[in-house]
């Protein structure tokens, strides 16, 4: 995980993945989230090329009627020149071929898959999916924080990683003190990741950086490390709001 600038983060993603190519962008699935992805990318004004076994019209980019699992549909998409494959379908034994089959036609290609499953993810990483979206593990999450009723500052990576961000309070004990002192790595496997202060993101962090009121922090950890520094450093809402109407007093 990188984090910076654009200017940063570019040369980085130069460095990593090579200079951007141009070619088709192709989705195998048009269920509800390949249809949100499709919607999403001719928004941004990208035309994607759709792989799904049902026949239907569309003015707002080329549909292919056809298993994705056929490696003469996906031939016949582009998907030898192709620079990004998402492969979306419900059925996860199918997204692991589609996956193995997309990486033997075009080895160089991003691969992002859909898993039904959480104990699909290892096995379509395996397959050569560059990265893999679960959805049991998002929603849940996604549905945690509703019950929870906090704000979605909380962003899922990977299966076992976090990013929150943290507001350093009126009455926060983090303030005053240096990233030395709390010992997130020490005490909670943790890290931060950036901080922002009077409106200016920084992600050069100092250990011996002084936090005021105000500052923001991006802590990436495991789940149960952001949970517990979110334990000890955290005032719960409802605190916060006795607080707020006892200083109006």
């Amino acid at each position: 995980m990188a984090i910076g600038n654009i200017k940063q983060l570019s040369l980085i993603r130069n460095l990593t993945l090579g200079v951007r190519r141009e070619g088709p962008l192709i989705i195998l699935g048009y269920g509800d989230v390949g249809r949100q992805v499709a919607k999403t990318l001719c928004i941004a004004g990208m035309k994607p090329v759709v792989v799904d076994r049902r026949n239907f019209e569309t003015n707002h980019f080329v549909h292919i009627a056809g298993e994705a699992t056929s490696e003469a549909i996906l031939i016949e998409a582009g998907i030898r020149n192709a620079v990004g494959i998402m492969v979306l379908l419900h059925n996860d034994s199918e997204v692991i071929y589609c996956t193995l089959l997309s990486k033997n036609l075009n080895p160089d290609a991003l691969v992002v898959a859909r898993a039904n499953r959480v104990e699909s993810v290892e096995k379509i990483y395996r397959a050569g999916a560059d990265y893999v979206a679960s959805v049991p593990i998002v929603a849940s999450h996604m549905l945690g924080k509703i019950i929870e009723r906090e704000k979605e500052e909380l962003g899922m990576l990977y299966e076992d990683l976090e990013l929150k961000i943290f507001k350093v309070g009126k009455r926060s004990c983090l303030a005053g003190k240096s990233l030395e002192e709390i010992g997130l790595q020490k005490r909670f496997g943790c890290a931060v990741a950036a901080f922002e202060r009077d409106g200016q993101a920084m992600a050069e962090v100092d250990q011996n950086t002084i936090l005021k009121r105000g500052d923001s922090l991006a802590v990436i950890g495991t789940i149960s490390g952001i949970k517990s520094f979110s334990v000890e450093f955290e005032r719960k809402p409802i605190l916060d709001k006795v607080l707020e109407i006892w200083d109006k007093r």
